[in-house]
């Protein structure tokens, strides 16, 4: 029995069409982003190990040593590059899972942290401390008129993870279109955030504005194909059972 679908075949024709497109834009765009992005990591400039196992070291906040922090667990012990003192990277409100960034440099003590910049200890009240490295500036050093409320991150950590730029427009121009865009918004970095192993959210990684707005518009791409390929699905099921039902 020969049952005609007319313009029913049409209109699957189309929805099969929109789904390869869309599925063909998603891989582009991939492979774009693939190849013209890399992964910046820290690249450690100290010139001692930060982290090294030091016999007899202890913390000097809970006198614990590596084999016990102030929670009676192992952790690492970090060891000033100015004096003698160690410390477990919690009890210095570090976290432990971001340590690549703080042994990346000749990182100091909170005793021996000076500004970064003008290499000066006093004027504490208006000293901040980067989220990443724990690297210590004058909020005046860094053209701040104000200690962040929010999360900070300093010039050296002031990268973008995909496409490398230390700059939030991610070297694109303030344009009317881009300023926008912004809906109001601070020109300021993206911060990204993933689940933590011993619960909550700790930093993942870093866009600039642009790479965020990319990323952004692959995953509307992927929503909107598994929605059409989910709309298709099932709209094919219910042709299945109206030709049945005409058998």
């Amino acid at each position: 029995m020969n049952i005609s679908l007319g313009n029913q075949q049409v209109y699957l024709a189309i929805l099969k069409s929109t789904i390869l497109r869309r599925l063909f834009e998603l891989i582009v765009i991939f492979w774009l982003f693939r190849w013209f992005c890399k992964i910046v990591t820290p690249v450690s400039k100290a010139t001692k190990k930060i982290d090294a196992d030091i016999p007899g070291a202890v913390c000097k906040n809970c006198q614990g040593d590596r084999r016990r922090n102030k929670l009676g667990q192992p952790e690492v012990l970090l060891h000033c590059s100015k004096c003698d003192s160690s410390s477990h990277p919690t009890c210095v409100g570090l976290n432990i899972e971001l340590l690549q960034f703080v042994t990346s440099y000749n990182w100091e003590c909170t005793d021996c942290k000076v500004c970064s910049k003008c290499q000066d200890h006093s004027d504490e009240e208006k000293m901040l401390f980067c989220d990443l490295c724990d690297r210590g500036y004058h909020s005046y050093c860094v053209g701040l008129e104000e200690i962040p409320s929010g999360r900070w991150h300093c010039d050296e950590c002031s990268l973008c993870s995909l496409c490398g730029e230390s700059d939030p427009l991610g070297g694109e121009e303030l344009t009317g279109e881009l300023v926008s865009s912004l809906r109001g918004k601070k020109i300021d970095w993206v911060f990204e955030f993933k689940p933590g192993s011993t619960g909550g959210k700790i930093y993942s990684h870093t866009m600039c504005i642009p790479c965020y707005r990319y990323t952004y518009q692959i995953e509307i791409i992927f929503i909107d194909m598994v929605t059409t390929t989910y709309f298709f699905n099932s709209f094919q099921n219910v042709e299945k059972r109206s030709i049945l039902s005409r058998m």
